[in-house]
């Protein structure tokens, strides 16, 4: 997965200035390089209490993996939403699941990943 704002992609550490918007992107391909080309990727955020946390918080247990959006890939096996702003400094969890639709790549989750505003 690859987490980057709409000026730049992150820093070292996936960071992230305050105020900046985030934009989530997904790529998925078969084991041998070839883009999907249907199937639905879902966005989701760490949330513990109600609230953002980080990835450690939901793959712990802890926390709860919430939906954002469902979103097709596009022919080159891509799909992004933007986020949006965060306004104080916070890490939060994000991962994706990919849903295969017949395209013969199974379903399957990313690694989590972290972003951290500072």
């Amino acid at each position: 997965m690859d987490f980057s704002s709409v000026i730049q992609p992150c820093l070292a550490g996936n960071e992230i200035p305050v105020g900046n918007e985030l934009i989530l992107k997904a790529h998925v391909e078969d084991s041998a390089g070839h883009p999907a080309r249907r199937g639905s990727v879902i966005f989701q955020d760490c949330l513990v209490m109600g609230g953002p946390a980080p990835s450690a918080a939901c793959v712990s247990g802890h926390g709860t993996w919430s939906h954002i959006i469902t979103m097709s890939v596009d022919v080159n096996g891509n799909a992004e939403v933007d986020y949006g702003f965060v306004a104080h400094p916070r890490t939060i969890g994000f991962r994706f699941r990919y849903i295969g639709q017949g395209s013969g790549i199974a379903n399957g989750d990313s690694a989590p990943m972290g972003v951290t505003w500072f």
